[in-house]
């Protein structure tokens, strides 16, 4: 059974994803932190809070657009493993929903990670 080797990505990739990674962070950050959500709703400056939830709105819809141009670039691989995919998908969420063998978990957790490294080892 094949696993994910993130030292099997070129440097862009790893680069391209630590940024992802980092973007995402960000963006929960501005909608769970006690702080930022008392800025998002001042009423004393409704300006600001605005300007706040308009700029925040504007950095989800950025890095959904970089996802999606993220996956257009790997779109065939992933037509050409879909099935395979879903399958393995279906097969780890049953797992998850009663994890009751370590186990078969563990294998199907590997199944979908496999995939998905056969998919970026393609593109």
């Amino acid at each position: 059974m094949s696993t994910f080797i993130p030292e099997r990505l070129n440097p862009i990739d790893i680069l391209r994803e630590e940024l992802l990674e980092e973007l995402r962070d960000v963006e929960f950050k501005l909608g769970s932190l006690e702080e930022v959500i008392l800025i998002c709703t001042s009423e004393t400056n409704l300006c600001l809070a605005k300007s706040f939830v308009q700029a925040r709105g504007d950095l989800i819809v950025a890095i959904a657009k970089i996802e999606n141009a993220i996956l257009e670039k790997i779109a065939g691989q992933i037509e050409r493993l879909q099935s395979e995919l879903k399958a393995s998908i279906n097969s780890l969420n049953k797992e998850l929903e009663k994890p009751e063998n370590e186990t078969r978990l563990l294998d199907a957790l590997h199944h979908v990670t496999g995939i998905a490294a056969r998919i970026l080892l393609q593109v």
